[in-house]
């Protein structure tokens, strides 16, 4: 089957990754219908800049998507937007909305899109080489990034770095923020190539308020404008609140309400905005203010009322609190700031209907795909079981397509006594924390996962029963020695003989590290490539780890071709992936250290520190970081570094201290002991001891051996005395069987 059309399968039958919401791909700024004031000194100033990064940071209610729309809307360059979203920290789905947003000021690619699609899409390989060279061939354009504090992952970033750094002259990325981004702006503020506007820039002046006041229908005096300036240091949303609230004329003695902090004055006129409104309309704002985002249909769901689209409609046209996020009319979303504060009314005064509106929007939420929204609301309506289930569905056909971030981050919705309370739940959390960086996580699901009492009931996604999976669990993490790993995985392949491709193949990745490890090398090379057959278009992590480990395999018996073959397979699947060094994907830089070493290439210092420094963050288990240890000590064994061989062995000796029965790991750790002593030994003979050694190896007499080294026979036999003592021999034949055995004479 070609890879295409298996990539097309993958997830078949089960949930699939609802992916690429429209939603994720909101390619305007947010709109109200209300006339907002020009900002026309800042957008000047944003305009007149050729900083290549503009970062606008404030926090909520600054007015910085505002600002940022009138300089793009402004511009006669070709302009692009992305309204971020917290589904965003996964790198596919960011990776595929800023290749869908650069496409509307830059030519790319079509594959691109296509390329996203597939089961491991080719990010390093192709996809970032594509869109680079698709920003080099364009002209100047802006490009703005807005909601970017919701973007915390770090892959994420370093894609938005690489293509900024692909920008052509006289393109501008423009960051609008709470918190500054992780981007090098440093480098760029040295190089001239940045611009950072905070909330002092952004602070509206007195002529601008009193300009707000007017496009509200309020009249004003400039005594009045200028007091409402300072008391809300120009923070447009407390104005905006302010001139809502407002009934009758603007005067000094309408302000005495409105002293206080930000919030305090948010939370004041959010009361005062709410008890103008009729009692419908305030009705709605309280039960849809626990959306995220409001749609008519969402919005019928939530409230039960037949109108909920024409009155969103009409918010929309009248309050400057709800902006729309399409150009159909259809999703929109209240200011965060404002619906923060509409949410702290709503359970004020009608707080037992919570539970009620948040299963109403789960529902809704789960039968659109939109499921961390699902998982969020059923949550907080305490239906943990229900929560629980969505995840457990759909964890195989996200992690398959290495969306592992994605599901990490739905448990992290959970509280640890939640996660308890579902079965099928810790075992999806023990699978996933196996898989991430997360330490914590790592001892406390894994541990948890495996000490639930199972049967053979089946989990929530249909893949597989809670006995197979937990088998499979406990066999990858190996808590009771490799005999028992290979009992738990043989087991668990049994088990899933008949069920989805992409758990069979994970599992025969961990069948395959068992019998590895129980010394069966060729029943082990079986598993491997039965997992990168079905990995390869089911399963990434299970197709990434077998070539790993077939790596090692073939390394072990000398084959170096095939080794570093399956080496450079698995770094170019890891490279596409975008994975990131999550555990099961040590195995990846280990083979390349592998091969690196015995190919004597300098690159091999990189790859050992990428294990070292991974290693020392990412929970991995015990049979992992005793491989680990053993492949750095024999990497550095090939390097002749004897004191880092000495290092990494005592390492992988103090874990086997309390890791009972580790298979053929011990007599490899105990070979490298044996090799950095022979190798010491080696080295303390004298050149004359190593000349007599070699002669003594031959059919030679000793009066042939000293006239040929013209040395007396007391010479030679004080020579060879010296030769036995520090070779622990007693004859001439034992020391040249000792000698070819260390290495020290070629057999």
């Amino acid at each position: 089957m070609p890879r295409t059309e298996r990539a097309r399968n993958v997830g078949a039958g089960l949930v699939p990754p609802p992916g690429l919401s429209p939603l994720l791909f909101t390619l305007r700024p947010p709109r109200t219908a209300l006339d907002l004031v020009v900002r026309q000194a800042l957008v000047a100033t944003l305009s007149g800049s050729d900083a290549a990064l503009v970062v606008v940071s404030a926090p909520a209610g600054w007015g910085k998507t505002t600002v940022l729309q009138q300089w793009s809307d402004g511009e006669a360059r070709p302009h692009a937007w992305l309204q971020l979203e917290a589904a965003h920290n996964d790198p596919l789905v960011l990776l595929t909305s800023l290749a869908a947003a650069l496409s509307q000021v830059a030519p790319v690619d079509p594959m691109v899109a296509q390329w996203t699609r597939l089961a491991a899409p080719p990010v390093r390989e192709r996809i970032l080489p594509s869109l680079q060279a698709s920003l080099g061939q364009t002209s100047p354009f802006l490009f703005a990034l807005d909601d970017a504090q919701l973007l915390t992952n770090k892959t994420g970033w370093e894609t938005v770095d690489i293509l900024l750094r692909a920008f052509p002259p006289g393109a501008q990325m423009a960051v609008g923020t709470r918190t500054e981004p992780p981007l090098p702006l440093a480098r760029l503020r040295a190089a001239g190539g940045l611009l950072q506007v905070g909330p002092a820039g952004l602070a509206l002046d007195a002529r601008e308020t009193a300009e707000l006041l007017a496009l509200r229908g309020l009249d004003t005096d400039e005594e009045t404008a200028a007091a409402l300036q300072a008391t809300t240091e120009g923070w447009a949303a407390g104005i905006s609140l302010a001139a809502l609230a407002c009934e009758g004329p603007c005067t000094p003695d309408w302000l005495a309400g409105t002293r206080g902090d930000q919030r305090d004055i948010a939370r004041y006129l959010t009361a005062e905005v709410l008890e103008r409104q009729t009692r419908s309309v305030r009705s709605f704002l309280l039960q849809t203010s626990i959306l995220e985002r409001l749609s008519a249909g969402l919005c019928r769901a939530v409230t039960g009322r037949d109108d909920a689209g024409t009155t969103l409609a009409r918010l929309a046209r009248d309050n400057v609190f709800l902006a729309s996020l399409d150009d159909s009319g259809e999703w929109y979303r209240y200011h965060h700031l404002f619906a923060e504060l509409l949410r702290s009314e709503l359970e004020r005064r009608d707080g037992a209907r919570l539970p009620e509106l948040h299963r109403h929007a789960a529902a809704w939420c789960e039968v659109h795909g939109q499921l961390e929204e699902a998982v969020s609301h059923r949550l907080a309506a305490s239906e943990v079981a229900i929560a629980a289930a969505i995840v457990c569905r759909a964890y195989i056909a996200y992690s398959s397509q290495g969306q592992i971030e994605t599901i990490h981050r739905w448990l992290e919705l959970f509280s640890d006594e939640q996660i308890l309370s579902s079965v099928p739940l810790t075992l999806t959390a023990g699978w996933v924390a196996s898989m991430t960086g997360d330490v914590r996580g790592g001892r406390l699901w894994s541990n948890a996962a495996l000490s639930e009492r199972v049967d053979d009931s089946p989990m929530p996604d249909g893949t597989a029963s809670l006995r197979a999976s937990q088998a499979a669990l406990r066999a990858g993490m190996g808590p009771d020695g490799v005999s028992r790993m290979r009992k738990d995985a043989e087991l668990a392949a049994t088990l899933v003989a008949e069920s989805h491709p992409a758990y069979r193949a994970g599992t025969n990745t961990i069948l395959g590290v068992a019998r590895w490890l129980s010394g069966d090398s060729a029943a082990a090379q079986t598993a491997f490539q039965r997992a990168v057959e079905e990995g390869s278009a089911f399963n990434v992590i299970a197709e990434i780890g077998a070539l790993g480990y077939l790596c090692l395999l073939t390394a072990d018996e000398g084959r170096w071709v095939e080794a570093e073959a399956y080496a450079e397979q698995a770094r170019q699947r890891f490279t596409e992936s975008e994975l990131g060094l999550i555990g099961p994907m040590l195995v990846v830089p280990l083979a390349e250290a592998r091969v690196l070493a015995h190919r004597g290439a300098p690159a091999i210092e990189g790859q050992v520190e990428t294990v070292a420094t991974a290693l020392g963050r990412v929970s991995v288990p015990p049979w992992m970081a005793v491989v680990a240890a053993a492949v750095l000590a024999e990497a550095a064994l090939e390097r002749g570094d004897l004191a880092t061989v000495e290092r990494w062995t005592a390492s992988g000796m103090t874990t086997l201290r309390t890791w009972p029965d580790a298979g053929i790991l011990p007599r490899r750790l105990e070979r490298l002991r044996q090799a950095v002593e022979e190798r010491r030994l080696a080295g303390h003979l004298t050149p004359a001891e190593r000349r007599v050694l070699e002669l003594l190896a031959t059919h030679l007499p000793e009066t042939e051996i000293a006239r040929r080294l013209h040395v007396s026979q007391n010479t030679l036999k004080t020579h060879v005395r010296d030769l036995f003592r520090k070779l622990d021999v007693h004859s001439r034949s034992e020391a040249v069987d000792r000698a070819r055995e260390i290495g020290l004479l070629k057999s």
